[in-house]
């Protein structure tokens, strides 16, 4: 990898409080850090937990105590604050939903208003999401929002052609936007998915490179789209490089953050391994 023109090195390790640090999530944020270090860069611990019904009491503690044994040092997070806090995203909703609405001025999303009901149905015929409410006027849709009828914010993906984006391991990835739904940005309780959530933090946290496993490309055409569309607004508006790392199993079906429990970081600290036997599992 190397630094972006212009400014800074600035990497992330985000995880959700789910529970106990997994050793492949440690291993993408090890990436990152060192990274960080060798450019004389910073290392930002962020929070994803919009999803609150995964949420596990306890687990940003679990979560810190994990890099504090491991010894690597944050420069930005929630233990330790930093310029472009917070660093939970539960504590930045506005932010993401002021976003949100952007995109839906600019014709870039739109409101979706079909029930689980609606969305069951399409999932029996056989399909996804089929875009009923994509054409529908922002008349139709005030009426609908006025009448109390929830709705999410759907990001609105090319129906054509292909979108495509340089992973700096893999190179260019392009994806059939034929293939494609339109991601859900916003859900009904105003919280963002992952697909808000993650581009709109990296853009005000100056963030200058992701590193993270491959488990997460099929989900960089919506961070190419959505980038795009974010550049569209400002000539100087930062797009962060991707660097997606092969998986800790080579052999196995398993995401790196899907390692099994006896292979989570609080564990092997508990049964007070060292740091390089650690290591010298992987």
């Amino acid at each position: 990898m190397s630094n972006r023109p212009g400014g800074p090195v600035r990497t992330r390790y985000a995880p959700s409080p789910t529970g106990p640090q997994h050793i492949g999530g440690i291993r993408s944020a090890l990436f990152g850090w060192l990274f960080a270090r060798r450019h004389d860069g910073q290392f930002i611990l962020r929070i994803e937990d919009t999803d609150q019904k995964r949420s596990v009491p306890g687990s940003l503690e679990r979560i810190i105590e994990s890099f504090e044994w491991l010894g690597m040092d944050i420069d930005e997070g929630p233990n330790v604050g930093g310029e472009y806090g917070p660093y939970i995203q539960s504590e930045r909703l506005e932010l993401y939903q002021t976003w949100a609405k952007w995109l839906v001025a600019q014709g870039h999303a739109y409101r979706c208003f079909a029930s689980a009901e609606e969305l069951a149905e399409m999932r029996a015929a056989g399909g996804g999401y089929d875009r009923r409410y994509r054409g529908i006027s922002a008349a139709e849709a005030d009426k609908l929002e006025a009448l109390g009828k929830p709705y999410v914010i759907r990001f609105k993906m090319p129906l054509s052609g292909k979108t495509s984006g340089v992973d700096m391991i893999r190179g260019e990835v392009a994806f059939d936007n034929a293939q494609l739904q339109d991601a859900v940005l916003l859900k009904s309780d105003g919280f963002p998915t992952y697909h808000l959530a993650h581009i709109v933090d990296d853009y005000h946290m100056k963030i200058s490179h992701v590193t993270r496993a491959v488990e997460w490309l099929p989900s960089f055409h919506c961070t190419s789209a959505f980038g795009r569309r974010w550049a569209g607004r400002s000539r100087n508006s930062p797009i962060c490089r991707c660097c997606s790392i092969p998986t800790a199993k080579a052999n196995s079906a398993n995401a790196n953050s899907n390692s099994p429990p006896t292979e989570k970081v609080c564990p092997c600290w508990r049964m007070s391994l060292s740091r390089r036997d650690t290591c010298r599992k992987r």
